[in-house]
């Protein structure tokens, strides 16, 4: 890095990059030496574990290579782009002296090289191809390359350009090996292109690879199809040349040896997934092999971080990181499941396989092959059992921390020592281990009045104002439908909560947090009636098989992120109808017959200029259009019904027991349309004066069908009429006609909004009370956000008091906390 400068700012950049890059070559370095590259992190490579072993790290003295270029014609694709048409193929024989020592001068010898086109080979039902440099001798393989007829087998010499040739040096060799006219040596990297075969043809290189006369080298060979890394087809074609007796080699694995131990490639190297790491001795380290794949399934965890913990932490960190690595050993029976399977691998017949029955005399009568593991095993076991022992004191202090914050609030001193009482009493008197007493201890806190229910305490008669303690919990149900969180739990015990400006900056923060989204799952949810809509069952899939899962869990995330967006994006809330944009993912986009392109196919993306093709805003949500319909057909009553209680705030009365109905199904309307169907109900005086405020509102929302597709004709062909007319003649047509009446309505439509809101809030019916806070809410107007409304709602008396009781004892709200989103059902 080099002594720092007067610049002291820029010297520590420069050592931090230089630091940089020597952390990086030592988190890339096994995957270079392995030759896996960077194609290995997509699943295209060589995926084999980062292990330096006997096995990985064996060398041979030659090496019969078997290099397929791209796949022909109906054979098996090749990862990665194929060379194109006419385009020569290049190769290139990578050389890597991985042993550098003074006087030490490898070279490799290329014997034999030829290359054989062949015809396009039949490929064999469930065969996969050999991978380049797959198996010593692999010639004539099966697979890519290795069943179609030969067309021609040429010496590569004949092949080359004389340039090239020249280049290669046929026939010699620098360290004076016996060398056939047709064979190179090598002491770099060497490259060379050949003619691309006739369209439908394969094409192999087959060679001969081989140490030279100086046995102490030890050179890793990669033949790729490009300058470096591995081939971007196939899986890697590279081998360690060497003489395993050599000094030099020997030298090479003292080296190596010697780096593992400082640097083991799982403490540094990227992340894996869990099934490829590798598992320990001595289980079989196969990848998908089924004792490795039996040992991600049930011992799942080794601790391999001691360069870590060694190295990189010490002190209060360290004793952190071995308490979370003891509390997870000790969290489910580990142990025993280790043993398992060292009792299956040695074919053991254990009288008991859990770990605390063996003993040092169940251990010695083991066999000398297993003794070494299940002794460490046992030293490990009771290493955990210690550390849980002395932590026991601590895990009762965390179910007391636990019930404050389930409670929602300090506990006092008295409730702290009755629960540590009722631990002790559990130890003792009911003879529970440790587990099962904070067991116990857990389900009382979760049974207690305190977690079921929200206790606001009142005195007497009078009115007080709540504490913070209550004012958090108010908040946190009525914006996120849950506990408090640290942070309005500290803004709680520093006494924030009773200043309407810190109320106000909570409300911000809050509608913008993501679990404001349940704001638009249990508000939104439950008044606009698409709550659970995941689970509707209201649809005819035998007339509708359009109507999927797929399709119907993307019309919930619809809804539920259009009103996310709203909230948390501090949108004005005319939105809640007017919005010009929706959120789609493919398989709905596909269901609205929507053309514009939407990439995702699981998550939804949102979509702008949604007007364009009918969508936006609650009207124009499917989940709305479905569950405002019949199962077999629309229904204009419902969904005119839907818009005078949810948006207009007001209902019709119930219908008579006389009323009648219409069919289900528009096949029995006796080839009457809906609208005739109609107006024939209505010509019974007590049907007729609520049909006539609510069908002119349903009619317009005619242009989309049963399961919220947008129509132009019913299944007979004829046209939708989408004409609403009221009783003094006055029309509306189709959804912007309906918005159009709705925009005229903006102070009805803000008024419902206003007390669905405060209901919702308060937990309560809206009073005659409340009527001066609902005015200021609608006096906002449209362009109010959602935080702004919610924030005229905190800061007022209502939500910051509670009315006092008859019964002067503590008094709780009959609302729990398990089932509060049914409860908080905005009043009607």
């Amino acid at each position: 890095v080099g002594a720092p400068t007067k610049d002291s700012k820029a010297s520590i950049e420069k050592a931090r990059r230089e630091f940089d890059e020597v952390a990086n070559y030592m988190t890339t370095w096994p995957s270079w030496f392995f030759a896996r590259g960077d194609v290995a992190a997509g699943g295209a490579g060589d995926e084999s574990p980062l292990m330096f072993d006997d096995k990985s790290l064996a060398v041979v003295s030659a090496h019969s290579y078997l290099y397929a270029f791209g796949a022909p014609r109906g054979g098996r694709a090749p990862r990665g782009p194929a060379p194109a048409a006419g385009e020569p193929m290049k190769v290139f024989l990578m050389f890597s002296n991985l042993n550098p020592s003074p006087g030490v001068k490898p070279v490799v010898i290329w014997r034999n090289p030829r290359v054989v086109t062949r015809a396009a080979p039949t490929m064999i039902r469930g065969e996969p191809p050999i991978a380049a440099g797959a198996g010593a001798g692999g010639r004539g393989g099966r697979g890519r390359g290795g069943n179609g007829a030969v067309i021609s087998s040429q010496p590569l010499r004949t092949l080359l350009s004389p340039d090239t040739a020249t280049r290669l040096a046929f026939g010699t060799s620098p360290d004076g090996s016996a060398m056939g006219p047709e064979d190179f040596a090598a002491t770099d990297t060497l490259s060379f292109e050949i003619a691309a075969p006739p369209p439908g043809n394969s094409v192999e290189l087959q060679v001969d690879a081989e140490l030279g006369a100086d046995r102490n080298g030890v050179v890793r060979v990669v033949i790729s199809d490009r300058a470096s890394g591995p081939p971007a087809r196939g899986a890697q074609a590279r081998v360690f040349l060497g003489d395993s007796g050599s000094a030099g080699y020997k030298a090479f694995r003292a080296g190596i040896a010697e780096y593992v131990s400082l640097f083991p490639p799982n403490s540094h190297g990227e992340a894996n997934p869990a099934d490829k790491d590798p598992v320990p001795a001595p289980f079989d380290n196969t990848y998908n092999s089924p004792e490795h794949d039996a040992f991600v399934m049930k011992v799942k965890y080794q601790r391999t971080d001691s360069f870590f913990t060694d190295s990189l932490v010490d002190g209060p960190d360290r004793a952190r990181l071995n308490q979370a690595w003891n509390d997870l050993f000790s969290s489910w029976p580990y142990h025993d499941a280790y043993l398992g399977m060292l009792a299956d691998h040695f074919d053991l017949k254990l009288k008991s396989r859990k770990m605390q029955d063996m003993d040092a005399a169940q251990i010695a009568a083991l066999p000398q092959e297993v003794r070494p593991h299940v002794v460490a095993l046992r030293a490990h076991y009771d290493q955990v059992m210690k550390a849980e022992q002395l932590a026991q004191p601590g895990h009762l202090d965390d179910a007391v921390a636990f019930a404050s914050r389930a409670w929602r609030r300090p506990l006092t001193k008295p409730e702290i020592t009755r629960l540590k009482e009722f631990y002790q009493h559990a130890r003792t008197a009911n003879a529970l281990d440790h587990d099962d007493a904070v067991r116990a201890v857990l389900a009382r806190i979760l049974v207690s009045p305190q977690f079921l229910y929200r206790v606001e305490s009142v005195a007497g008669r009078s009115e007080r104002q709540l504490n913070d303690w209550e004012m958090a919990s108010r908040l946190s149900f009525f914006l996120w439908s849950s506990i408090p969180d640290e942070e309005l739990r500290r803004a709680a015990a520093a006494g924030e909560l009773s200043k309407p400006a810190s109320l106000a900056k909570q409300v911000k923060r809050m509608t913008a947090d993501p679990k404001a989204r349940r704001l638009a799952t249990e508000f939104f949810g439950q008044w606009l009636g698409f709550y659970h809509f995941d689970e509707f069952r209201g649809v005819d899939t035998s007339r509708f098989p359009e109507f999927t899962e797929d399709v119907k869990k993307a019309m919930y995330e619809e809804s539920v992120s259009t009103f996310e967006y709203l909230v948390r994006q501090q949108r004005p809330v005319k939105e809640m109808l007017y919005a010009d944009y929706t959120f789609l993912n493919q398989p709905l986009a596909k269901f609205y017959g929507i053309s514009q392109d939407v990439k995702m196919t699981d998550a939804m993306v949102k979509v702008d200029g949604a007007n364009a093709f009918n969508r936006g805003g609650a009207l124009r949500l499917g989940s709305v259009l479905t569950t405002t319909s019949a199962p077999l057909r629309t229904s204009p009553v419902k969904r005119g019904d839907w818009l005078l209680r949810r948006i207009l705030g007001t209902p019709t009365p119930p219908p008579p027991a006389d009323a009648g109905s219409l069919p289900g199904d528009p096949k029995a309307f006796g080839g009457l349309t809906l609208r005739a169907r109609l107006d024939d109900h209505k010509r019974n005086p007590a049907c007729a004066n609520c049909h006539l405020r609510i069908d002119p509102l349903g009619f317009p929302l005619e242009e989309f069908d049963a399961v919220g597709r947008t129509r132009k004709t019913y299944d007979d062909g004829v046209a939708v009429d989408v004409t609403g007319e009221f009783a003094d003649k006055k029309t509306i047509v189709g959804t912007n006609g309906l918005l159009g009446y709705l925009q005229s309505k903006d102070d009805q439509v803000m008024k419902t909004l206003s007390r669905k809101m405060l209901g919702y809030a308060l937990g309560r019916t809206v009073l005659a009370s409340d009527r001066a806070l609902v005015d200021e809410m609608v006096a906002a107007g449209g362009n109010a956000t959602f935080a702004d409304l919610a924030t005229k709602i905190v800061t007022s008396r209502q939500f910051r008091n509670r009315q006092g009781q008859d019964d002067v004892a503590v008094v709780s709200q009959t609302r729990t906390t398990n089932d509060i989103a049914r409860l908080k059902q905005p009043a009607e």
